[in-house]
């Protein structure tokens, strides 16, 4: 998929304010087994933001399961370290405060 340029709306307290945002997407469809992910994402390195909790913590999971060396960045550095510890050292994964 090529990159495409959305302009999106923040709704807040004061005016609307619009922003136009660039989304790169690598689009895996749905229907492609585990060896084909593994094989599309075995040894990759992965930057995942916000992967100390949530969201970002299950996709680090997903990404680890399927091979790929993650580095793990949250504001909370030591919720970045506990995924970190439950993905394994073994993989090399590696974590970092964002600021």
């Amino acid at each position: 998929m090529a990159p495409r340029r959305e302009r999106v709306a923040i709704e807040g307290p004061g005016p609307r304010l619009y922003v136009t945002v660039l989304v790169l997407c690598l689009a895996v469809p749905v229907y492609q087994s585990h060896s084909t992910l593994t094989m599309l994402l075995a040894g990759k390195m992965a930057v995942v933001t916000g992967g100390g909790s949530g969201i970002g913590r299950a996709i680090c999971q997903r990404l680890a399961n399927h091979g790929a060396k993650l580095v793990v960045a949250d504001m909370n550095k030591n919720a970045a370290i506990e995924t970190v510890e439950i993905l394994g050292a073994s993989n090399q994964h590696s974590a970092f405060p964002a600021m």
